[in-house]
């Protein structure tokens, strides 16, 4: 089980046929969403998320921002600290991660350029 989070935007949230599809934003491209995989099989514990919680968070975040007792109404499964945890243990909640993902596709480029 996976989908694709925007590096760009940040929250924007796709399954595999909506991205497969290319159903975002014409100013978006192919690079820029990362495949976030969930391990199959596994037991999940209370503390665990599902990937419905997971993308409730997000567009409760997009939509509230840090408004976290607002954000946790939204997830209605989980309170305002593990809605703060999770996103804080997320790959796209570092700040960094935008500007890392920008250098990584310049780097890129550059190197297809040369050859």
């Amino acid at each position: 089980m996976f989908h694709y989070i925007c590096s760009r935007l940040g929250f924007l949230v796709l399954c595999p046929s909506c991205f497969a599809s290319g159903q975002y934003a014409s100013y978006l491209r192919h690079e820029d969403f990362l495949k976030v995989v969930h391990e199959e099989g596994m037991r999940r514990t209370a503390h665990e998320w599902t990937e419905e919680e997971e993308i409730l968070l997000l567009d409760a975040l997009k939509q509230y921002g840090e408004n976290w007792v607002e954000v946790a109404a939204c997830v209605q499964t989980k309170t305002k600290e593990q809605c703060v945890l999770h996103f804080c243990r997320m790959p796209i909640a570092d700040k960094y991660l935008n500007n890392f993902c920008h250098l990584l596709k310049k780097k890129r480029n550059e190197k297809n350029e040369k050859n």
